[in-house]
């Protein structure tokens, strides 16, 4: 799943142990209901993470937190896995799916070829240090720069300059 070029949309409606723990923290945007379950059991059975969930999970939620889900096999509910940034947010299950289909549309209607670029940086960057990823940054979009397409720069004017313009104050005819 790492090496997926297109975003992955994760929904969580119920367990996810171990494995499906792994699984989920490899999504790149993971939404859950409120019936679910995070739980990592490789402790009490006596097995080694070996699909990253070790390293992600302390990545994403703090190293003592990780070690408490660790090594206790804690179980983690979908309002804590929210809390900790496990997930981008917590659904009722009945609009779970409905909020994924959401989040596809609108990463549709982006440049596909920003979307792309920006999730290689972004979970590239993730595994260096800051000074590091920031050079890295810089390097890899100094050779991928595209301007918006006339239809992009119409929306960007239109939802965001205008809209910046009418909070400070001055109604400008967009």
């Amino acid at each position: 799943m790492d090496c997926c070029k297109k975003p992955i949309i994760g929904t969580i409606n119920g367990w996810a142990i171990t494995v499906g723990f792994e699984l989920a923290l490899a999504c790149d945007i993971l939404i859950a209901s409120t019936n679910a379950k995070f739980m990592d059991t490789h402790a009490k059975f006596g097995i080694l993470p070996s699909w990253s969930l070790s390293q992600k999970l302390s990545r994403l939620v703090g190293l003592n937190r990780a070690r408490h889900a660790h090594l206790t096999s804690m179980l983690i509910d979908s309002q804590l896995a929210e809390k900790w940034g496990l997930v981008s947010q917590v659904v009722p299950p009945a609009e779970l799916m409905k909020t994924a289909n959401v989040i596809a549309e609108t990463i549709l209607k982006d440049n596909e070829n920003m979307v792309l670029n920006i999730k290689v940086v972004v979970n590239d960057g993730a595994n260096m240090p800051l000074g590091e990823a920031l050079r890295s940054e810089k390097q890899y979009i100094a050779g991928r720069r595209q301007a918006p397409s006339k239809l992009q720069f119409r929306l960007i004017h239109s939802r965001f300059i205008c809209s910046i313009v009418i909070v400070v104050g001055y109604k400008l005819d967009c």
